[in-house]
């Protein structure tokens, strides 16, 4: 869906197809590009599912449902031809549409097309 390049960033759409690896292979889905959000999330039995490195470190943060307390994963994904590895946190999103959200922490040398 990335359509071209604009000062040396990539210009992404609000959905994207995104490649999670794993120590049990790679995954593709598509993800939330939300730019509202500053950390990358991902759902917690999806993350398990698939193998994800779950790390003892929480954050606490806070989001549409209030203040709350979330465990970290290292996660490893490309986006758009670009590898990125990140820390995301782990939260319950089955009842949500995509089982992951990408946040501008992960998103510097992207923009994002309205």
């Amino acid at each position: 869906m990335m359509t071209e390049n604009h000062l040396g960033k990539k210009i992404i759409c609000s959905v994207e197809k995104i490649t999670i690896f794993t120590s049990k292979g790679s995954f593709q889905i598509k993800a939330r590009i939300d730019t509202g959000a500053y950390r990358t999330s991902i759902d917690k039995e999806f993350a398990e599912f698939i193998g994800v490195n779950f790390l003892e470190k929480k954050i606490k943060m806070r989001s549409a449902s209030g203040r709350q307390e979330r465990r970290l994963c290292k996660l490893e994904f490309e986006l758009c031809g670009e590898r990125i590895e990140s820390e995301a946190s782990i939260s319950e999103r089955k009842h949500m549409k995509y089982k992951a959200i990408i946040g501008r922490r992960d998103l510097k040398n992207f923009l994002v097309k309205p």
